[in-house]
């Protein structure tokens, strides 16, 4: 009998338990209101069988953004920046990792949710965008407004997206995004391209 395999899928299955419950309550309260008894509760685990993952809620809330963020950190570091596609990269798999985690980025993101989470998915998804438009830029100031914008633009997409079922392909969104995206890059190259001939005039 292997021991080791069930109990780890016991662990699993109890944490999938009390991650489901932890969302329905984000859904409905701010975390500030929500107790480790109403997460049992709805769980059917005892609090005992929280605080042998969590020593509270926010503990809890803060662990699963982690784990999410360094998701979402892996994969940006298996594109390559220099690639043609990389912005299409960074933006399907992003979308393909709300897909699978939509549950939990609907709380993490919705009136309930967290800055935290917000501020450290614009960070990572900081480095594709501005790398992309930084070799026709003229300042890091022109980079740093224009993957602001985008980034900002594209979170709120993804909890529009969220709302609306995910109806939308992740693969449809993400050419969607990127030719804008691309659409940015050739107003940028313009734009250096006019300040070079005012400069040389």
């Amino acid at each position: 009998m292997n021991t080791t395999g069930d109990a780890n899928r016991s662990v699993r299955r109890t944490k999938g338990k009390l991650k489901d419950a932890l969302i329905t309550l984000m859904l409905e309260s701010p975390v500030k209101d929500i107790t480790v008894r109403e997460i049992a509760e709805l769980a059917d685990v005892s609090r005992g069988t929280f605080y042998l993952y969590y020593r509270d809620v926010y503990d809890m809330v803060e662990k699963l953004q982690n784990m999410l963020l360094d998701k979402l950190t892996l994969i940006m570091g298996e594109i390559d920046p220099h690639a043609r596609d990389a912005a299409y990269k960074a933006i399907l798999s992003t979308l393909l990792l709300v897909k699978e985690e939509n549950a939990l980025f609907r709380a993490l993101l919705g009136p309930n949710g967290s800055h935290e989470f917000i501020n450290g998915m614009s960070a990572i998804l900081d480095k594709p965008l501005s790398d992309s438009v930084r070799p026709l830029a003229t300042g890091e100031s022109t980079v740093r407004l224009v993957s602001g914008f985008f980034i900002k633009g594209f979170i709120g997409l993804i909890e529009e997206w969220l709302l609306d079922g995910l109806e939308e392909s992740p693969e449809n969104i993400a050419i969607i995004v990127s030719n804008l995206l691309s659409n940015a890059q050739h107003y940028v190259l313009q734009n250096r391209r006019g300040e070079l001939g005012m400069a040389a005039g």
